[in-house]
């Protein structure tokens, strides 16, 4: 049912430290270790000490910030006496995406903060014209005054999508340059094989990760001719078809089909779509 652990517990803590020193002692080239809150923000632990551990007025964006970071610093230092330079890693998502409200309450030199923008991948995390993301970006740039250990959780293919296609190239145009330059620890995606829809974004996504200056356009041109063949003119249109239509519609683009999404799907829309790009 996805409850948390105890965080506030010295046993907890201590448990959690020696399992991840054993699993760090038998194979000694693991770089980071994960101790993430289990994906749910409702069933954190109640005990009197855990409940001590909130911050009064905090929003929701960082209801369980304090107790999390508190948690993962807690780990890492014990992990730090036999393992200093492995990384432990926390996430920053829904109740833990913003920092803790004490400003004093920072990430250790060993952690590392994987900060989720999991709504609007139709605009950069830098563009202000998203609501959404000008709130992400805020909490990015304060997470970042604390610790320069960030890496992204992104969603280049999200499962509730239901693989329908995620245009999302313009994005990544636009963001992976910005992310490179605020000098990123790395990216990771949620996956899905079905590259007739998903596989443009992360051809471009793994190739700017590599090099943040390579030209999308051509990135694109490479990938329809292996992919498609004497088929690229026809798939390419089709591609950047949608990708267009989806970053001029100017509409949110959610991991979650939803009333903002749908719009995207009606039949008028992609007889246009067809219409245009692929000649008959």
């Amino acid at each position: 049912k996805r409850w948390q652990i105890c965080t506030s517990n010295p046993e907890v803590v201590a448990t959690a430290a020696q399992t991840i020193i054993g699993l760090l002692d038998r194979d000694p080239h693991i770089r980071m270790v994960s101790v993430d809150p289990e994906d749910s923000q409702q069933t954190f632990c109640q005990c009197s000490a855990c409940q001590a551990l909130a911050e009064e007025g905090a929003p929701y964006e960082a209801r369980n910030s304090r107790r999390c970071l508190l948690f993962a610093n807690h780990v890492a230092e014990l992990v730090a006496e036999k393992h200093p330079r492995v990384l432990i890693k926390t996430i920053a998502y829904h109740t833990t995406v913003a920092p803790p409200l004490d400003p004093v309450l920072k990430p250790r030199d060993n952690v590392a903060i994987q900060f989720c923008r999991f709504m609007d991948h139709n605009h950069a995390l830098q563009d202000p014209d998203s609501a959404e993301n000008r709130a992400y970006h805020r909490d990015y740039l304060a997470w970042r005054q604390r610790t320069p250990n960030i890496l992204f959780y992104e969603y280049y293919y999200k499962v509730s999508w239901l693989h329908l296609p995620w245009p999302i190239v313009h994005t990544l145009a636009a963001e992976l340059p910005y992310l490179h330059k605020q000098h990123l620890l790395g990216v990771i995606s949620q996956y899905g094989s079905n590259h007739a829809t998903h596989g443009t974004g992360y051809y471009v996504a793994a190739k700017l990760l590599w090099d943040a200056e390579r030209d999308v356009a051509a990135l694109l041109a490479d990938f329809h001719r292996h992919a498609y063949g004497l088929a690229a003119p026809a798939m390419r249109a089709y591609h950047e078809g949608i990708d267009k239509m989806v970053h001029f519609g100017g509409n949110s683009c959610c991991p979650n089909l939803s009333h903002n999404d749908t719009w995207l799907y009606t039949d008028g829309v992609w007889s246009r779509l067809v219409t245009e790009t692929i000649p008959m």
